[in-house]
């Protein structure tokens, strides 16, 4: 499950500094599960890329953009894939220059 999670994660680029959001996923299962994070989109990092969610558990993923030099604005997305990740769950994040 993903909590704390706005329509659409902004991150703003200015051509040399980066900025930084974050979102929280939330394991209400009774097991365990390895998730690992892709992405479309190049101008972002995720972290961490991938962890263990326990059962019970939260863990904050923190997307931080890249210094981007042209004036355009770009929406791609976060996904996260495990066992017991429904396909569906993709986070929207944009970014504004």
């Amino acid at each position: 499950m993903l909590t704390n999670s706005p329509e659409l994660l902004t991150v703003t680029a200015d051509g040399s500094s980066t900025t930084s959001t974050s979102y929280t996923l939330s394991n209400i299962g009774q097991s365990a599960t390895q998730i690992q994070l892709t992405q479309s989109g190049g101008f972002f990092t995720q972290s961490p890329a991938s962890f263990v969610l326990g059962a019970g558990a939260t863990q904050t993923v923190t997307i931080t953009s890249l210094p981007q030099s042209s004036a355009t604005s770009f929406r791609c997305a976060s996904t996260q894939v495990g066992n017991g990740v429904p396909s569906s769950l993709v986070v929207p994040v944009s970014l504004l220059a």
